[in-house]
């Protein structure tokens, strides 16, 4: 399995080969190789993947081969949550999130 196969399988959604090696390029990775443990456990292979999640949590709902593909709100923000988590454990955080004391957004 080839990195680009490896993003591609973190969800069902048909992700564009482009997309795929955009980001994974962007990351500095060859998407072209084959996957290892120790590619999978690099700050730049997690960022990326953070980068496939919230590619995935904005995503348009598309019919492809008389399959539906869409996600609810909820796991919309799911994505995002886990795309901010790998982003701040591996180094890249997504930014700050402004709300009201006490209030999770």
């Amino acid at each position: 399995m080839t990195i680009i196969q490896s993003l591609s399988a973190i969800n069902a959604y048909p992700l564009s080969s482009n997309v795929l090696t955009n980001i994974a390029e962007s990351r500095g990775l060859d998407s072209t190789i084959d996957i290892t443990t120790e590619i999978r456990a690099t700050d730049a292979y997690n960022l990326a993947k953070s980068d496939v999640l919230i590619w995935l949590s904005n995503a348009p709902d598309v019919t492809q081969e008389g399959i539906d593909y869409s996600f609810t709100d909820a796991q919309r923000v799911k994505l995002r949550n886990d795309a901010s988590y790998l982003a701040s454990k591996y180094g890249d955080p997504l930014g700050t999130i402004y709300g009201y004391k006490g209030h999770r957004v």
